[in-house]
């Protein structure tokens, strides 16, 4: 029997499962792992047991989802949210510790809908929103010459104000349908009664301040909700805003710009010989016998003498528009949907003429339709998406507004008037993809939209920003996105379909215009368990790590982790666990890496007995010779036995310094814990079981591979790059020559043989481990006779 090597150089595709089991011709099957727990591919193929974790600090506030907000190298925060509550955290990396900065409590967040929270921030500024609340800003305020106020403030989402006419720069839509009218006896704001207003005292009626522009305004049909109650309204070319709800169909309002529609120039049309005159009012929406009022027309133009009842313009600042006459015109007949006519006084003009001069207002006596309210309110609804992208503030997503979203003026986060939609204007998008509801917004070279039923952008361009005229909605692939935040990632944007269960990446070739959303994960499918929270890291020059995406608070409390570095052919899989506990969120800054855990407590029986603990804890990304425990802990001092101050409590914990091993220690009810000897530094924590399940042997015979073929695995030399923990085949990696006699562990780092004499049809070997030490393998190479 001849005897052959299967030859594994790297592990660069991560773990595949059992799905390559009969295409062991397949590139990946030798640069990949049958299975894997806790451990982590580096960027140049190596593999080795992940990083442990640091404890930071008991979170007293239980459930934690944790949020980055990296403002630069000296200004890095953690953001923590809980029920109810935000607490604002800034790292130190240099002590490796937290400083509370700012806590907000009374939020409209909870335990449940926190997982659902879009961020977005750019400078000073970031956006907290969802569609069960007001959206939230977040702001970092300046400390100016010393004077130092608070770091952070919490505030609600607030439309701007245009300075000059007072109204707001909401984005504003028309809910009601057509056939819903308002009638109101106010048409104009406070302050102004001695202009036209005074006139429309002789053709209104109701209790109203004129002086103050109060009044009321009723529907025909039921229309406004409490919720209503503080929203801005637009009627005409007017905005009004409701100060009280009388009932579903009357509320009491204060107009802040005139209730009426400024037309066009000469806006009159005047036919010789004819008292008839035609009226140009775009999308007017009137019927046959309403009636309307006319103010400012030129004094000086052939319109004076023929319309009688309009308000002359004033012929100075001082002085107040007259006309003894003033009065209403009733509708005569309708032309289109832009122009109207209604009677003149008599037949002044000699010629076919367009007369009126500029600025000449239409108010409607009778009922006014096209109300338009701001598209994100109480009444309406709020996003459940937002992102910053080509410094525009995007929203969208609302519960009455499902597929559309909204962008600000540029660098105008508060301002979405959408004015005659110019470059810098804001952009109102409806009819996103299908009628499905926006989920994320992500802001990359194109500006996309995941729905619960697809994938949508607005392409990019090298020369000019989006605006509203040249903007373009493409529909790309149809899978559906969950409520798990996309990543950018490698150059693709990874996220969770609209199931849960399957990780895909959306991304085009440059060599094409269309998008594909490729399943990413079709070698893990029983990995992935509904994961709610993600992150992104781009790699720590240390360890030569390659970048990763972590996907936590799974059902089954495992953290995905998917390693890519596709210039090296690097892509794939692994999992991380937590012995006594589970992953819950995930967030990166900079070089570290933070989670939250919970723990069971009270292990010292191994069974866990009391309530859960939630942890802060970051991965010791840094470290050359990193911790290999969970929930790890540090002390110092002078040589001593006996140790007090251990946050694990009533637990068994291993205990060693570097490649020092020493016997575990069990700390008590008061965190007070023995050592066997005396030290003046220990390291103590949670054991990580790892594993590492490598492919059957590939036996390239001549007449195949001899898949199905029981063979002989006869051992296997492993080069170890400073492995001080773990066994093979349950064959210590480490032997009694590299332990030094004060029990410090020599690292492995050469290639070594390990005997194996497994004989079976898919002879697969496992490295594995429980105690505290690195280890990396750099390759492997496997023997077999067949």
């Amino acid at each position: 029997m001849p005897t052959l090597t299967d030859f594994r150089s790297d592990f660069r595709k991560g773990r595949t499962g059992s799905g390559l089991r009969i295409r062991q011709e397949a590139k990946s099957y030798t640069s990949s792992v049958r299975d894997a727990n806790n451990c982590m591919v580096l960027a140049d193929g190596r593999i080795g047991r992940r990083w442990g974790t640091k404890r930071i600090e008991t979170l007293a506030d239980g459930d934690t989802r944790i949020e980055p907000w990296y403002y630069s190298s000296d200004d890095q925060y953690l953001l923590l949210f809980s029920n109810a509550k935000l607490i604002v955290k800034e790292y130190n990396s240099s002590t490796d510790s937290f400083t509370t900065l700012s806590t907000f409590t009374s939020q409209p967040w909870t335990n449940t809908t926190k997982d659902f929270l879009s961020i977005a921030f750019e400078g000073d500024t970031m956006v907290i929103c969802d569609e069960t609340f007001k959206t939230k800003v977040l702001t970092r305020m300046p400390q100016i010459q010393g004077v130092y106020g608070p770091p952070f403030t919490l505030t609600d989402f607030g439309y701007g104000t245009n300075i000059e006419t007072g109204r707001q720069q909401a984005p504003f839509y028309q809910f009601a349908d057509n056939s819903l009218e308002l009638t109101t006896n106010i048409f104009t704001k406070e302050g102004l009664s001695t202009g036209y207003e005074s006139f429309l005292q002789a053709v209104t009626s109701g209790s109203f301040n004129l002086t103050n522009g109060t009044g009321t305004i009723t529907s025909s049909a039921d229309y406004f909700t409490t919720d209503h109650v503080g929203t801005r309204m637009r009627l005409l070319d007017g905005e009004f805003q409701i100060t009280s709800r009388t009932s579903a169909t009357s509320v009491e309002v204060t107009v802040i710009d005139n209730i009426a529609k400024r037309l066009i120039a000469n806006p009159f049309y005047l036919k010789k010989d004819s008292t008839l005159v035609e009226v140009s009012f775009f999308n007017h929406g009137l019927e046959k016998g309403d009636q309307i009022f006319l103010a400012g027309i030129s004094a000086s133009d052939n319109s004076s003498a023929t319309l009688a009842k309009a308000v002359k313009a004033a012929t100075s600042a001082t002085a107040a528009p007259s006309n003894s006459n003033a009065g209403a015109y009733t509708i005569k007949r309708i032309l289109d949907a832009d122009t109207f006519e209604i009677d003149g006084a008599g037949t002044a003009a000699t010629n076919d003429v367009l007369v009126g001069g500029t600025g000449v207002l239409c108010f409607i006596i009778s009922g006014i339709k096209g109300v338009r309210e701001p598209a994100f309110s109480d009444a309406r609804g709020w996003p459940t998406a937002c992102a910053i992208h080509e410094r525009r503030l995007w929203l969208g997503g609302t519960t009455s507004l499902v597929n559309a979203a909204w962008g600000s003026v540029f660098s105008q986060f508060r301002n979405f008037d959408l004015a005659d939609g110019g470059v810098a204007d804001a952009i109102a998008l409806y009819g996103i993809g299908q009628q499905a509801r926006i989920r994320h917004i992500v802001a990359a070279y194109d500006l996309m939209f995941f729905t619960d039923e697809d994938e949508i952008y607005v392409p990019g361009s090298t020369t000019e920003a989006i605006s509203q005229g040249s903007v373009r909605i493409v529909s790309a692939t149809e899978h559906g996105s969950s409520y798990t935040k996309p990543h950018k990632f490698d150059g693709g944007i990874f996220y969770i379909d609209k199931n849960g269960i399957v990780v895909r990446e959306f991304a085009n070739d440059s060599r094409i215009t269309e998008y594909s959303s490729l399943p990413a994960s079709v070698v893990v499918p029983d990995w992935i368990k509904y994961p709610k929270d993600s992150a992104v890291y781009e790699g720590a020059a240390s360890l030569i790590t390659t970048p990763y995406m972590f996907l936590t608070r799974q059902t089954d409390g495992a953290m995905l982790v998917l390693h890519s570095s596709r210039s090296d052919d690097s892509f794939g899989w692994m999992r991380w666990t937590l012995d006594y506990g589970s992953f819950q969120s995930v967030a990166t800054l900079g070089n570290s890496v933070f989670c939250v855990a919970k723990r069971q407590v009270n292990l010292s029986n191994g069974t866990p007995s009391g309530s859960d603990e939630y942890v802060l804890m970051r991965f010791d990304t840094e470290s050359e010779n990193y911790i290999t425990t969970d929930f790890t802990e540090s002390f110092t001092g002078s040589s001593a036995t006996a140790w007090t101050g251990a946050a694990a409590a009533s637990r068994q914990q291993q205990a060693y310094q570097g490649y020092y091993s020493y016997p575990d220690v069990t700390v008590n009810g008061s965190g007070a814990f023995t050592t066997s000897t005396a030290l003046t530094a220990v390291t103590i924590g949670d054991q990580m079981s790892w594993s590492l399940e490598l492919h059957a042997p590939i036996a390239n015979m001549p007449n195949g591979t001899q898949i199905g073929k029981k063979q002989r695995l006869v051992s296997a030399e492993i080069s170890w790059e400073k492995a001080a923990s773990g066994t093979v085949a349950s064959q210590n990696v480490v032997t009694a020559g590299d332990t030094a006699s004060d029990l410090a562990v020599v690292p492995v780092d050469e290639w070594r043989e390990y005997f194996i004499g497994m004989w079976d049809r898919e002879p697969t070997l496992k490295i594995e481990g429980t105690k505290a030490g690195r280890c990396v393998l750099r390759g492997v190479v496997l023997n077999v006779f067949v």
